[in-house]
């Protein structure tokens, strides 16, 4: 069961999934999904820059925290506004299986 935004932690941590396959073109990331369950959407997904980055960062080490200074420091956004868009794009990677959430630490 996937978790809902609202159930991120400052200290969870992610990964990308093995059930999507993807790759950057033009600075942007595509994502496929290849293991899919029936009922499933298909199709590809187009990650924009500020996405394409916080995807780069998901390596199972880094945690929310993390991402979000990341991204203030890198796109110059308040930090309220990046914890929106990262818990957002978390939760949208994750209605797919693109990412697997790990652990909080």
């Amino acid at each position: 069961m996937n978790k809902s935004p609202d159930e991120f932690s400052n200290t969870s941590i992610f990964i990308h999934s093995d059930a999507v396959a993807w790759r950057e073109v033009d600075g942007e990331i595509l994502i496929v999904p290849i293991r899919m369950t029936p009922g499933e959407g298909t199709g590809v997904y187009r990650l924009n820059r500020t996405a394409t980055f916080i995807w780069k960062q998901l390596d199972g080490v880094r945690n929310m925290e993390t991402l979000i200074s990341e991204l203030v420091t890198r796109f110059e956004v308040t930090s309220a506004d990046a914890k929106k868009d990262t818990r957002e794009l978390l939760g949208d990677l994750l209605s797919f299986n693109a990412i697997t959430k790990l652990q909080d630490r």
